[in-house]
């Protein structure tokens, strides 16, 4: 970004050298926010005139705080200005300079960056129970655009969204200012959007919501399954509804293939024609046989199904089939050109066998 593009932001912004915290750039709307009517003569750093809240200084910031594209409130300090907060977005950067962090103030007139007047800690009691307040707020925001589930704060008096956090607007694929101050029905993330008359209702009866099937849709119109769970949260600035949801598409996308795979495997299994059978290679007890293994040794499923191999007396060698078992834990297949097998009808059978070592 260059400083001429830098000054035509109308948005306080400054630049802060990410080693040394000297702000190195600003455009005229940040002077005018810290209280300065001219741009300064001398270096200033991070510290003359700002402080994080809740955070112990630049370094304790940038080795312990700093996300790319966060959130933070930041206290102005210069004696020009007054003892106010602001929320500013902390974004890295790095041109000819160097390395740096971008900071913009986000728009005061939603409710979440609405300016918190720093309370005097000294004296009565209302003050006290004031910056209380403040910290709890600053904490549930910090937790809420950390977490890497979908977050949503909506406020069902005004109609209309709040906050979304980063997972949020990274699963449905639309920008923060797209989402925040619209309506559900405005934004149109609801298939079902009389879905949001029943949350509502059972929101304020029951002051929570859970749907283990719940779906959304994102901005190309795919549909996203997973779990929703909502609480009305209450806060300094009133009652809201927090809804979080967890995506469970692709889980949900991987277990479909995998039961198609094993109904595949299921019905190739069944209707092989050959002797086939899958035994524990721990005891070598069968689990599952097909019709053809049945006819073969002529056996019910009732008889074979829980029942080892070797109890059955179908194996001549035992010993060597058992050698057989435990070279499959070296070389997954083996493979032998005549076995012979016990059958109750038909004696003595000899073929060809494959022996795999599968998980299930």
């Amino acid at each position: 970004m260059s400083d001429n593009n830098f000054h035509i932001f109308t948005a306080p912004l400054f630049v802060v050298d990410l080693f040394t915290a000297k702000i190195r750039n600003w455009n005229p709307s940040f002077l005018d926010l810290i209280g300065l009517e001219k741009t300064p003569s001398s270096d200033i750093y991070f510290s003359d005139i700002l402080s994080f809240r809740n955070i112990d200084g630049w370094d304790a910031f940038v080795n312990d705080y700093f996300i790319d594209g966060g959130k933070y409130f930041i206290h102005i300090t210069s004696p020009n200005s007054d003892r106010i907060n602001y929320l500013f977005q902390a974004t890295s950067l790095e041109d000819r300079f160097g390395e740096s962090i971008l900071f913009q103030l986000i728009n005061t007139a939603d409710y979440r960056l609405q300016f918190i007047k720093t309370p005097d800690r000294n004296t009565d009691g209302e003050s006290e129970t004031e910056y209380s307040v403040n910290v709890a707020d600053n904490l549930f925001f910090k937790l809420f655009q950390l977490s890497p589930l979908w977050m949503l704060l909506y406020s069902f008096e005004e109609g209309r969204i709040i906050d979304v956090n980063e997972s949020c607007i990274d699963g449905l694929g639309y920008s923060y200012d797209y989402l925040v101050g619209k309506s559900l029905y405005e934004v149109n993330i609801h298939p079902n959007p009389m879905e949001v008359i029943t949350i509502r209702e059972e929101a304020m009866k029951h002051q929570r919501v859970f749907r283990p099937n719940f779906m959304l849709k994102d901005a190309n119109g795919n549909l996203k399954q997973g779990i929703l769970f909502g609480e009305l949260v209450k806060m300094s600035k009133g009652r809201f509804f927090l809804a979080t949801f967890q995506d469970m598409t692709h889980f949900i996308q991987m277990q479909e293939k995998l039961n198609e795979s094993e109904q595949k495997f299921s019905l190739a299994f069944k209707l092989n024609p050959s002797w086939m059978g899958i035994c524990r290679m721990s005891n070598g007890v069968f689990i599952e046989v097909n019709d053809r293994f049945l006819r073969g040794v002529g056996l019910s499923e009732e008889e074979v199904i829980g029942r080892s191999i070797f109890s059955l007396k179908l194996i001549t060698d035992p010993a060597g089939f058992k050698q057989i078992i435990s070279s499959l834990k070296d070389k997954g297949n083996v493979t032998k050109d005549i076995f012979e097998i016990n059958t109750r009808l038909r004696g003595l059978r000899k073929g060809f066998l494959s022996v795999s070592k599968v998980l299930i």
